[in-house]
């Protein structure tokens, strides 16, 4: 199985600027209070990974309870709104909007250098390394509007299909049509055939705000062409940041990130659905940086001595030494995936 490492390096405030992410936040939890206030429509579920109801209380966010599985380790929140709920808050709360207007527009130049050039160029290595023939991708679920963007502008696919964005697909109507061949298909098709399968299927941070990825898995597995690959991204709460912030991490909270996996439990989970797995990497840029970042917030904020010890040295390259070994040993935060559906 393959494990790549990057050597490039990033700070948490190019994608995450703190006034305008802690805005984000405030309003998020504000939206989340209206949105649920009785709470009677939450469900409890088992762990999304692997299904065990062996669970003991983790944290809570925002008011919300998170769950760790004693089984895989896999943390969640339960209860949790289904689908329909999560979407409606991502097309209407003013937390998503503002995301969309202040928090994209403002980090757009360097996302676009550091996340989704590098992720188009992963996803066509992948590709031309196991498969043969036109590639034509598939994107699920998506609430990132500036990604479907460059996705729906590269010329390097055959074929490209934007599935139930969780934005209003008009915003990208100018980038679809014949010259950029390009269509979107809305949640009300999303069980219709989609023509010609896709033998690329990408959902990027989406099994993180899924309620249902069982069904989720099920419907790309289907749609799905045989031997066709699934590049997935997502946080794992085994990575470095997560274990030592736990439930001071700003990077986990509702409905963004209701699924935050173990190691384990993604492994089990895309076995469960019938994927082989071609590459499991965590070439995470910014594990120590988001600790660093976060004790610069709270001095009082309790980590162990040995990496307060490492951030107090304030040594560039023992910093880029340390992130490269969590890379190397798969102990960032951030996890990439590419699986290959399993014939029948």
């Amino acid at each position: 199985m393959k494990n790549v490492v990057f050597t490039d390096t990033a700070e948490e405030g190019e994608f995450k600027p703190d006034r305008i992410f802690e805005q984000y936040l405030s309003l998020n939890a504000a939206d989340l209070k209206s949105e649920f206030k009785n709470k009677k429509s939450l469900k409890n579920v088992v762990c999304p990974a692997c299904r065990s109801d062996d669970a003991n209380k983790a944290f809570k966010k925002f008011g919300f309870e998170y769950l760790q599985c004693g089984t895989c380790g896999t943390v969640y929140m339960s209860p949790r709104p289904d689908d329909r709920e999560i979407r409606n808050h991502f097309l209407a709360s003013r937390s998503s909007h503002y995301w969309q207007e202040t928090l994209t527009k403002t980090t757009d130049k360097k996302r676009r250098e550091k996340i989704y050039f590098p992720r188009f160029q992963w996803i066509l290595d992948t590709a031309d390394e196991y498969l043969s023939g036109k590639k034509i991708v598939a994107d699920i679920n998506s609430k990132n509007i500036s990604y479907s963007r460059e996705l729906a502008k590269n010329k390097n696919f055959s074929g490209k299909i934007i599935l139930n964005p969780y934005f209003d697909p008009a915003a990208l109507e100018e980038y679809t049509g014949p010259e950029n061949n390009t269509r979107i298909v809305p949640k009300e098709d999303m069980q219709k055939k989609p023509g010609q399968k896709p033998n690329v299927l990408t959902a990027f941070e989406v099994i993180d705000y899924t309620s249902d990825v069982d069904a989720l898995m099920t419907r790309m597995r289907e749609m799905l062409s045989d031997d066709g690959l699934c590049f997935i991204t997502t946080i794992s709460i085994s990575g470095f940041d997560l274990q030592v912030l736990w439930n001071h991490s700003e990077s986990v909270f509702p409905v963004d990130r209701i699924n935050v996996f173990s190691q384990k439990g993604l492994l089990i989970f895309f076995k469960r659905h019938g994927f082989d797995l071609i590459e499991f990497s965590t070439p995470g840029m910014l594990d120590l940086n988001i600790v660093e970042e976060a004790y610069r917030r709270d001095s009082g904020l309790e980590i162990p001595r040995f990496i307060k010890m490492m951030i107090d040295r304030d040594d560039d390259q023992l910093k880029k030494d340390f992130q490269t070994f969590l890379q190397v040993n798969k102990l960032s935060s951030f996890v990439r995936i590419v699986t290959k559906k399993k014939g029948v």
